[in-house]
C-alpha cells in the first residue's frame, strides 16, 4: 500500500498542476474577453499564444496522469474502488479540473460569439466602402481617351 500512496500523490500532485495551469486559462480567458471589447488584436494574439502554451502543458499532464494510472492501476480512475481515501480526493480534484474547463469552455464561446459578430460588422463596413468607392469613381471617372488633336499646316 505504501507505492500506492506515492502513486497517489504523485497523481495528486500532476493534478494540481494541472488545476493551477487551468486557473491560469481561465483568468487569461477573462483577459481576452476584455481585450475584445477594447479591439485590442495585438494583445488578444498575445493572450492566445499564453494560453496555447499552458494548453501544451495539460496535454502533457494528462498524458502522463493516465500512463501512470494505466500503468499502476490498469483502468480509469472511475473504475477503482472509491472507498480508499486517497482515490476519493482524487476524483474529487478530477471533478474540480472538469467544472473549472466547463467554466473556461463557456467564456471561450461568448468571446468566439463576440467576436464573430465584430468580424460581421467590419465585412458590413469594407463592403459599404467598397460600394462608395465603385459610386465616387464612377463620377470622377478620367477618359482613357484625351480626344483627338489635329495640327493642320498650310503649305
Amino acid at each position: 500500500m505504501d507505492k500506492d500512496c506515492e502513486i497517489f500523490k504523485m497523481m495528486n500532485g500532476l493534478l494540481e498542476d494541472k488545476l493551477d495551469l487551468l486557473n491560469q486559462i481561465y483568468d487569461l480567458t477573462i483577459l481576452q474577453y476584455e481585450k475584445i471589447e477594447e479591439d485590442s488584436i495585438e494583445k488578444l494574439l498575445s493572450l492566445i499564444n499564453s494560453k496555447q502554451i499552458r494548453i501544451e502543458k495539460i496535454k502533457n499532464i494528462d498524458t502522463r496522469y493516465s500512463d501512470i494510472l494505466e500503468k499502476n492501476f490498469g483502468k480509469k480512475l472511475c473504475q477503482l474502488n472509491l472507498k480508499d481515501n486517497l482515490i476519493l480526493r482524487l476524483k474529487d480534484k478530477e471533478d474540480k479540473t472538469k467544472e473549472l474547463a466547463a467554466k473556461i469552455y463557456e467564456i471561450e464561446q461568448n468571446n468566439k460569439h463576440i467576436l464573430i459578430k465584430k468580424m460581421d460588422e467590419v465585412k458590413r463596413q469594407l463592403k459599404g466602402c467598397k460600394t462608395g468607392k465603385k459610386v465616387t469613381s464612377g463620377y470622377y471617372k478620367i477618359p482613357t481617351q484625351a480626344g483627338g488633336y489635329f495640327i493642320d499646316k498650310k503649305s
